[in-house]
């Protein structure tokens, strides 16, 4: 199970994030059901979820895996995207 994470109420200042970066995404919204109840049934926030997503993806792109994304838009319409 995934442990939540500990975030200090300090970390925030006025809406605005000390430690993290506001971006805007879009997501399919198969991807986002399945983010939401991961998120409920562990709960760890969405955006944690997402960090450490990109972590995984990023470490194994750094240890030479040759990622290939279009493996995914493969099983994906192209006019959904």
């Amino acid at each position: 199970m995934i442990e939540n994470s500990n975030i200090k109420m300090e970390e925030f200042k006025l809406g605005e994030l000390k430690n993290r970066k506001r971006i805007g995404m879009a997501l399919d919204n198969e991807s986002v059901e399945r983010l939401n109840t991961l998120s409920q049934q562990t709960g760890v926030t969405k955006s944690r979820l997402i960090d450490w997503a990109i972590f995984m993806l990023l470490d194994r792109y750094e240890k030479g895996e040759n990622l290939k994304p279009e493996n995914y838009f493969d099983s994906v319409e192209k006019d959904e995207l």
